[in-house]
C-alpha cells in the first residue's frame, strides 16, 4: 500500500516513509510539501532514521538557479525553505534545524547553503537582541570598573558612572526575572543561569556596600565574573562562537588533566613540605618572612607557581641527596613531561575544533537563536500590546511571505548583503559544483553514446562480412 493512500496530498507526512527507511518515499514526501518542522511538532520522532545523503539531495533540489553565462550579474538563485519551515505561523521557525543540530549524523548539513543561509538571515533578524544584551553587559562591566577605580581617586567623576552602573544592574535583574517567569523551574536547571545569579549577588556588595569588609576582593572578583558573562554573550555571534568554544574546550581539558594527575602533584607538595619546611627562601638568619614551604597551604600555592617554570632553584637548600633527587624528579615529571602533554592535548583539541569550526559555530548560533526566539515569543505573549516583538524575530509572514528567497549572488543588493560573504561564497561554490556535475553528466552520456555507436558499428561490420 502506497503512502498516498494513507494521507492526502495537502497533508503528506513523513511517518510512513521514515518508519520504513525508504529514501525514495522520503524524497517524494518532501517534494509533495511535507515539512520536517511540521512532523517534529506532530510526533516527537528524531531524524536519525533519515539517510543523510537522501536529505542532502533534497536540500540541493530546493536551490534553483537561473544562470546567465554571459552576464554574471543576472544570475538568480531561489532558496526554497518549505522543507524546514512549519506551516503553522505560530510555531518555532528553528524546529527542524534544531533537530538537525541534535542529530550527529546530520550535523554536516548545517553548512549546506539552504540551511546556513536560513540560520544567517534568522540571526540577522534578531541581532538587535544580541547587540542589546552585549551592550548591557558591556556597560555593566565598564561602569563597575570605573566606579571601583574612581571611588578613591576622583569622586567628582564617580557619580555619573555610578548612576549608569545602577541602571545597567537593574536592567540585568529585570532580564533574569523575565527568564524566571518564562522558564519557571527550567531556569534553575541550566548552569549558565546559576552563574548569572551568582554574578548579580557578587556585584551587589561593590555597588551598594562600598564600606563592607573585603570590598577590594569582592570588586576584583566581580569584574572577572562580569567579563566571563560577557564572553558567554559573545558566543552567540556567528564570527566568534567557534573561538569561545575553543577556550571552553581547552579549559575543560586542562581541568580534567589536572584532576587526573592531582594525586601526583599532592605527593610532590607534601614531600617538599616535609623536606624544605624549616628556612627555605629566607634572606638572612633574622628574616621573619614566611619560608617558601612554610605551611601546607603556602606549599601548594607555590607548587602551582612552580608549574609555570618559576622553580627558584637557587633559593633551595639541598642538604642531602634525597633533596636533590626529589627536586630533579619534580622538574622532569611536572614542568617537562606533564606540561608538554597538556600542551599536546590543547593543540589536539584546537585542531579538532578548527576542522569542524563552521559546524561548531553554527551549532552555537542555533542554540542562541532557539533560546532567543522562545524568550522573545514568550514576552510577546504576555501582553497584546507587546505582540509587535514577534515581527522582530520571525521571518514569516513578512520577510518570507512565499517561503522562498530570491538572491542575486553577483549583484550587491539588500538581500545579498543580508546573507553575508560566507553564505554567498557557499552559494557560489554550490552553483559551480552543480555546473561541474552537469558537465560530467553530459560527458558520461556522450561516452555512453560513443560506446553504443561503436557496438552498432561492430555489429554492422559483422553482418556485412556474413553477407559476403
Amino acid at each position: 500500500m502506497s503512502s498516498e493512500e494513507h494521507v492526502s496530498a495537502d497533508q503528506f507526512h513523513l511517518q510512513y516513509p521514515v518508519g520504513y527507511a525508504n529514501s525514495r518515499e522520503i524524497i517524494r514526501a518532501l517534494e509533495k510539501g511535507a515539512s520536517l518542522a511540521d512532523e517534529l511538532l506532530l510526533e516527537e520522532y528524531t531524524l536519525k532514521d533519515v539517510d543523510p545523503k537522501t536529505l542532502e539531495l533534497h536540500l540541493d533540489s530546493c536551490i534553483s538557479a537561473k544562470v546567465d553565462k554571459i552576464h554574471k550579474e543576472k544570475v538568480e538563485v531561489t532558496l526554497d525553505y518549505n522543507t524546514i519551515l512549519s506551516k503553522d505561523l505560530d510555531a518555532s521557525e528553528m524546529k527542524a534545524i534544531q533537530a538537525i543540530t541534535e542529530t550527529s549524523c546530520l550535523q554536516h548539513l548545517l553548512v549546506h547553503p539552504l540551511i546556513s543561509s536560513f540560520i544567517y538571515i534568522k540571526w540577522r533578524k534578531m541581532e538587535w537582541f544580541f547587540y542589546g544584551n552585549l551592550g548591557l553587559i558591556s556597560v555593566l562591566w565598564i561602569t563597575l570598573a570605573s566606579c571601583t577605580t574612581l571611588l578613591d581617586n576622583a569622586r567628582g567623576l564617580f557619580y555619573p558612572f555610578f548612576v549608569l552602573l545602577i541602571i545597567s544592574y537593574i536592567l540585568v535583574i529585570i532580564r533574569e526575572c523575565f527568564q524566571i517567569a518564562i522558564l519557571k523551574g527550567k531556569y534553575f536547571q541550566k548552569l549558565s543561569n546559576w552563574f548569572e545569579v551568582f554574578m548579580l549577588a557578587l556585584c551587589f556588595c561593590p555597588i551598594f556596600l562600598p564600606n563592607v569588609a573585603g570590598y577590594k576582593q569582592l570588586s576584583a572578583l566581580s569584574l572577572l565574573v562580569v567579563v566571563l558573562e560577557l564572553a558567554m554573550v559573545v558566543k552567540g555571534h556567528p564570527k566568534s562562537s567557534s573561538y569561545i568554544v575553543m577556550l571552553r574546550t581547552v579549559t575543560i581539558t586542562f581541568f580534567h588533566f589536572f584532576l587526573s594527575y592531582s594525586v601526583l602533584l599532592i605527593a610532590f607538595g607534601l614531600s617538599f613540605y616535609k623536606l624544605f619546611y624549616e628556612r627555605t627562601w629566607k634572606d638572612t638568619e633574622t628574616d621573619d618572612s614566611p619560608g617558601f614551604f612554610h605551611g601546607v597551604g603556602i606549599t601548594f600555592f607555590n607548587m602551582i607557581v612552580m608549574l609555570t617554570g618559576e622553580l627558584n632553584a637557587s633559593s633551595f637548600k639541598f642538604e642531602t641527596f634525597i633533596h636533590g633527587v626529589l627536586f630533579i624528579a619534580f622538574v622532569l615529571v611536572v614542568p617537562i613531561i606533564l606540561l608538554n602533554l597538556l600542551c599536546g592535548l590543547a593543540v589536539y583539541d584546537v585542531d579538532m575544533i578548527r576542522e569542524n569550526a563552521e559546524i561548531i559555530g553554527y551549532k552555537e548560533v542555533v542554540k542562541y537563536i532557539v533560546f532567543t526566539e522562545k524568550y522573545i515569543a514568550a514576552i510577546a505573549g504576555l501582553r497584546p500590546r507587546w505582540n509587535f516583538l514577534r515581527k522582530k524575530i520571525f521571518l514569516q509572514p513578512n520577510d518570507l511571505s512565499s517561503r522562498t528567497l530570491l538572491v542575486l549572488p553577483y549583484q550587491p543588493d539588500e538581500k545579498t548583503r543580508l546573507l553575508g560573504r560566507r553564505t554567498l561564497g557557499r552559494i557560489k561554490r554550490f552553483l559551480f559544483l552543480n555546473e561541474n556535475k552537469r558537465i560530467i553528466q553530459h560527458l558520461e552520456i556522450i561516452n555512453e553514446n560513443r560506446i553504443e555507436i561503436r557496438k552498432l558499428l561492430e555489429k554492422v561490420k559483422a553482418l556485412s562480412k556474413g553477407s559476403e
